[in-house]
């Protein structure tokens, strides 16, 4: 009888080494199925990442005008020939490739006018375009609108859709961790805490919303250290 009950514990011990052997092996397999996922995950993010480059490389020679009144036989393009006289640049016919409005038409909401997108032929009169744009501002009554209301006028750089949300986070966040400037420049997002030189004054590249958290968990940190 013992020898009989000592074989069955044996040959019970073999089945559960035997059990524990191939849930080992699945784990192993688990393990490196995890590690693959992750690494496609990265190569994906990576891809991701090159082809949102690409796509702002295209919008180089763009801009986006917001705030401008739309009206159902508008012409677009004398708009903005309108607007590069009264700040100052001097446009042809041949430097505007093309303006159109973009988005789907609001037909109920006539307060939230669609964007304007300006396709320039060379990168040169664009430049000069935006950044005139953004010292000369203007408003709707500047290019003949005379609402009720009088609502400005903005210029920036046309985004792609990943960084226009990006840089909408960015600015939202950024002003609520105490930075007080938020731009994009060549279809990058910065930030800069305040102006003047040292500490704060640097231009801090945002690429995504990893930069944005750690960016300010070091204005955290950086505040309670100040504050003690």
């Amino acid at each position: 009888m013992a020898i009989s009950a000592l074989n069955r514990c044996e040959t019970r011990l073999d089945e559960l080494s035997m059990a524990m052997s191939a849930y080992d092996t699945r784990l192993i397999e688990a393990e490196k199925k995890a590690s693959e996922v992750e690494d496609l995950l990265c190569i994906i993010n990576v891809m991701n990442d090159k082809l949102n480059s690409q796509e702002q490389s295209m919008l180089r020679n763009e801009i986006e005008v917001t705030g401008v009144m739309e009206t159902p036989n508008e012409n677009p393009h004398h708009i903005i020939l309108t607007m590069s006289s009264l700040i100052g640049v001097k446009l042809s016919d041949f430097d505007v490739d093309y303006v159109q409005r973009v988005g789907p038409r609001r037909s109920t909401n006539h307060s939230l006018p669609r964007p304007l997108v300006v396709r320039f032929t060379r990168r040169v009169p664009r430049d000069q375009f935006l950044k005139t744009a953004k010292v000369r501002r203007l408003t709707t009554k500047d290019v003949g609108f005379e609402g009720a209301s009088t609502t400005n006028i903005y210029v920036n750089e046309r985004l792609t859709r990943a960084n226009r949300l990006l840089f909408r986070d960015c600015r939202k966040q950024a002003k609520e961790a105490g930075f007080k400037f938020c731009w994009t420049s060549g279809g990058i997002i910065y930030v800069k805490k305040r102006e003047g030189r040292g500490k704060g004054s640097e231009s801090l590249v945002i690429r995504s919303n990893a930069d944005i958290n750690r960016i300010l968990r070091e204005n955290e940190s950086g505040s309670k250290g100040h504050s003690s």
